[in-house]
């Protein structure tokens, strides 16, 4: 993410992206840690300069999830539990696959730099990945070669970012592949760990938020935060 943002701010065009073979000092949401072996993970950092208004850019990362998503897809079996946990892990059942984390800066009245990055497990054995984590390998993939994989998610993400520049809603396409809707759900600050909302996720809005209903019929709204599906521990 460092060195995308550093091309970025050097004028790099969009559609750069950046490679890692080991990650030892990754980050992914509020500060979290997310460390690779060499040679056993699918690591990218894409630089995007999304012309679109300012409530539309997380379909920007919606755009890389949904691609991710789709590159998977195409090397598990056809009946692999693969979805979407809101707000940006990939998972299969309720075992995470990938995590996603995307980083806006803006400069002056120009339009904002996007640095949208990717972390999928390939090859780790049971071992190397934390408790609630799975691997391309472990979920039984056919084809565990990154090179392939990077260019199917890039193609994949590509055609899908085009469509969120010509102005079409990601949303319903990225909702329909979130298996959190629809069930128990405790959202947390990330930062204190106060519960933010509980009930069940219902849906989401416009800007991909998450909606959670509660025991009482009341809704809130939720744009950040750290989830536990009901059930989890």
């Amino acid at each position: 993410m460092d060195a995308a943002a550093a091309l970025a701010a050097a004028g790099t065009p969009a559609g750069a992206v950046v490679l890692a073979d080991v990650q030892t000092a990754g980050r992914g949401r509020h500060g979290r840690a997310w460390l690779a072996p060499p040679g056993t993970a699918l690591m990218l950092s894409i630089v995007l300069r999304p012309d679109i208004p300012p409530e539309r850019l997380p379909q920007a990362l919606m755009a890389v999830a949904l691609g991710a998503l789709e590159a998977i897809a195409g090397r598990l079996p056809a009946d692999a539990p693969l979805g979407l946990k809101w707000p940006n892990d990939i998972v299969v059942g309720d075992r995470k696959i990938a995590g996603l984390l995307a980083e806006t800066a803006w400069r002056g009245s120009d339009r904002p730099v996007m640095i949208v990055g990717l972390g999928l497990n390939v090859s780790q054995a049971p071992a190397a990945l934390p408790d609630g984590a799975v691997s391309l390998q472990l979920a039984g993939a056919r084809d565990l070669d990154r090179t392939d994989l990077a260019i199917d998610v890039l193609r994949a993400a590509d055609r899908l970012y085009a469509d969120v520049l010509a102005g079409i809603d990601l949303v319903p396409r990225w909702s329909a592949r979130l298996s959190t809707l629809g069930r128990g759900v405790t959202v947390r600050d990330a930062v204190s760990g106060a519960v933010v909302a509980e009930g069940q996720a219902t849906g989401v809005g416009a800007d991909g938020a998450l909606e959670v209903t509660g025991a009482d019929g009341s809704v809130v709204v939720v744009r950040a935060g750290h989830v536990t599906l009901a059930g989890d521990s």
